[in-house]
């Protein structure tokens, strides 16, 4: 883990899906005299094993807990200043990572809507007194109340509302000009699929093309 007033390069959160803490053979130890750092202890009774992380969430961490964990609003910061980052989902099949990246579509969906019906967009000076650095514009009014309200979110559309949040911020204060390009794939049986294509649509129309032999 960074010490205090440096940046931290890696950062490894891990959560735990399936029994309760309670069953006895999986716990999360917290900091202790003996190491700074949480860990994950299975213990099947023939000795414990220990994985140390950054942070670990059990089965109750909700998808808000995750997101604060591995301190994604960072990656936010670090894109706007022009340092490339990445949060990346590493498990077995059907241990989660969908559900931990992209959430439950179809609730989100909904809470999405019912949240455009009850709230109006706040408007913001154009200007301030202060003109603040894109580092140090909060964006996390109303991206904190929209991920707090759409808890079926997971981390990409969490990054996203945060992003697009912090971007309005920083041209309402005046500062400049935020250009966001996205381009969104999967990686599935060694081959690479870009889900924003049309099929229908030629390869030199596409947009982008991905060679990955």
């Amino acid at each position: 883990m960074a010490s205090s007033g440096t940046a931290e390069t890696l950062r490894v959160v891990v959560r735990v899906r399936g029994p309760r803490l309670d069953d006895g053979w999986l716990r999360i130890r917290g900091d202790s005299a003996e190491s700074p750092l949480p860990a994950i202890v299975l213990d099947d009774g023939l000795g414990p094993a220990t994985f140390e992380c950054h942070s670990a969430c059990g089965p109750e961490a909700t998808q808000a807990d995750v997101y604060e964990a591995a301190r994604l609003n960072t990656i936010v910061e670090n894109a706007l200043i022009g340092i490339s980052s990445t949060c990346m989902a590493f498990g077995r099949t059907a241990s989660g990572k969908t559900y931990t990246m992209q959430g439950e579509v179809a609730s989100m969906q909904g809470e999405v809507a019912s949240m455009q019906e009850e709230h109006t967009p706040e408007t913001e000076p154009a200007h301030s007194s202060e003109a603040p650095g894109i580092a140090n514009i909060s964006g996390h009014d109303s991206e904190t109340s929209a991920a707090n309200e759409c808890a079926a979110a997971g981390m990409m559309p969490r990054l996203l509302w945060s992003l697009f949040d912090k971007k309005r911020k920083i041209e309402a204060a005046g500062l400049e000009r935020v250009e966001i390009v996205m381009s969104y794939v999967q990686v599935y049986c060694e081959k690479i699929h870009d889900l924003l294509a049309d099929p229908s649509l030629p390869d030199s129309e596409r947009g982008l093309i991905l060679d990955y032999e």
